[in-house]
């Protein structure tokens, strides 16, 4: 495959600086976040001279790589497909390149788990150029919760990755004859065995293949299964990057299906071209003061979603105990749970994503507890809606720990709400016996039986096996009184984490979404819609 030159920054070849995320200057020598110097690093090729020039595809829209690698996995075969630049500007980004494939190659009578399904991971336009939030990953299947067609996104260094080595997307088909990985080092692509990878949690995966190559941090990015999409949870999830997950519609019983561990993508060396270089800083300058400065934006730039615990529950949107309340407890502190005490109560450091200088993803140490020392993610709401209230767990360095074990086993921690919630309230009301569970008891508030439940679930034992089809397929299974407790949608999916009873606006699309209760797509600001900034919800 032909090989593109390598272009230094655009920014540090022109001496360029501006002001940082942070405030301070930025330079060739102070050139990005504390966290892998990811802003520095991003590859532009500037047209300024015909060597430039005849280095890139100039026909192509800017920030496309222009090529798709295609995996036929039933007959190991590897090979690249051009990307017109017609398809660029029809389909735009991961997600319409990726509903294309899916709507010409995978007909209607093709359900999730056949060979013939696509596992598609794509990236959009900005993918690797210095914008903020553009490192992620799409993923584009037909997804085991629902069997419907399905689009997930996630963050980390992955979408940027794949530019880097001269992809726009990866489009796995068939099924493997054994476990296998896919690695990538611009341009060398191979299936490799993955045999010593199995039964490892998701982030045990990423260390082993980060040793077994000899690179760390973000030399290399893995996203891969856990244990439940070995085998094939409905619900499982693809996860990387230490915390960042595609996690809606089963995508991760798809790559477990085709006996896919891991996707392993070393940092390339390819460079991307932009139409407008000093437009794109300037734009990409304007989102990020936006966001630092817009009153409605403000929050999500600096704590994320964190406010939503606190924020929810006074409306009565943070569902507890599986829709049983949505009431505080009596003697729980909510100013812990502000998101100032929920950052600050934990000893935390940055860990932001690709060409990213927004402060809502952090790591943490465990404070306190069993678990003491441990690293782990900090949850955005839904880990600590999914993880700890819905369960009725309350104990911030709890929730913290199985919100990084729900993401380590490779489930969705929406589902996982649902799921274990249910289970604890039909266990309280004994509809579900600990016999069933192999001897396990599970009570509202205790975290490390829920784990001790997800792991059942993931390696499918006792009622496990049925637990592992999510909450609308075992509800149905079990039947009786015990189904009258579960919460889901008909189309086989769960809720987001809210309690609708206070959000009844949301309904709608709840009921109708043609992929159930999956989001699709960012929220509309009300003042770009001529509404005011706050809406009364009861108004």
């Amino acid at each position: 495959m032909e090989r593109t030159p390598a272009a230094q920054s655009f920014r540090c070849e022109k001496s360029l600086s501006r002001l940082a995320d942070d405030g301070a200057t930025l330079t060739a020598e102070n050139s990005g976040p504390a966290i892998g110097a990811s802003r520095a690093d991003c590859r532009l090729s500037v047209l300024a001279t015909a060597r430039e020039e005849a280095s890139v595809d100039t026909s192509l829209p800017g920030g496309y790589a222009g090529k798709i690698l295609r995996v036929d996995l039933t007959n190991e075969r590897i090979w690249t497909q051009p990307l017109t630049s017609e398809e660029c500007r029809e389909y735009l980004g991961g997600v319409g390149i990726g509903a294309k494939i899916l709507y010409e190659e995978v007909p209607p009578e093709v359900h999730w788990d056949h060979p013939d399904n696509r596992l598609i991971l794509a990236t959009g336009p900005l993918a690797g150029l210095p914008v903020w939030g553009t490192g992620g990953l799409t993923v584009v299947t037909r997804g085991a919760m629902t069997n419907g067609a399905t689009s997930t996104q996630a963050n980390g260094f992955f979408g940027a990755n794949l530019k880097y080595s001269g992809y726009d997307a990866i489009v796995f088909q068939g099924q493997a004859k054994h476990w296998v990985y896919l690695y990538i080092n611009d341009d060398v692509v191979e299936l490799r065995d993955a045999s010593h990878l199995l039964g490892k949690d998701t982030w045990e995966m990423q260390d082993a293949l980060s040793a077994e190559h000899g690179l760390s941090g973000h030399q290399m990015s893995v996203y891969g299964i856990g244990p439940a999409g070995e085998n094939l949870v409905r619900f499982a999830v693809i996860a990387g990057d230490y915390g960042h997950v595609a996690s809606k519609n089963g995508v991760g019983a798809v790559m477990g299906k085709k006996k896919v561990k891991a996707v392993c993508i070393v940092r390339g060396s390819k460079g991307l071209r932009a139409a407008d270089v000093r437009g794109l800083y300037q734009a990409a300058d304007e989102i990020a003061y936006e966001l630092k400065t817009d009153p409605s934006t403000r929050s999500l730039y600096e704590y994320g979603t964190l406010p939503g615990v606190v924020n929810l529950l006074g409306l009565g949107v943070l569902p507890i105990k599986n829709y049983t309340t949505n009431l505080k407890p009596e003697g729980v502190d909510m100013s812990l749970w502000e998101a100032p005490a929920l950052r600050n109560g934990f000893d935390h450091r940055g860990h932001q994503c690709s060409a990213c200088g927004m402060h809502h993803c952090h790591m943490q140490v465990l404070p306190s507890g069993p678990h003491k020392g441990q690293i782990v993610d900090e949850p955005e709401y839904e880990g600590w809606s999914g993880a700890g209230w819905a369960l009725g767990i309350t104990d911030r360095v709890a929730v913290s720990w199985l919100n990084t074990q729900v993401d380590r086993i490779g489930v969705d921690v929406n589902e996982v709400g649902w799921l274990v919630g249910w289970v604890m309230e039909c266990m309280e009301k004994g509809y579900i016996t600990k016999e069933q569970l192999g001897g396990l008891e599970v009570r509202w508030g205790d975290a490390e039986a829920a784990n001790q439940l997800l792991q059942l679930i993931a390696h499918r034992q006792h009622l496990g096996d049925v637990l592992a089809e999510g909450v609308k397929r075992a509800s149905e299974t079990l039947g009786g009184p015990a189904a009258e407790c579960a919460i889901y949608t008909l189309k086989g999916a769960t809720p987001r984490g809210h309690d609708h009873r206070g959000r009844w606006e949301e309904m709608l699309d709840t009921c109708t979404g043609s992929t159930g209760t999956l989001e699709s797509g960012a929220a509309v600001k009300p003042a770009e819609m001529g509404l005011p900034t706050r809406i009364n919800p009861f108004d």
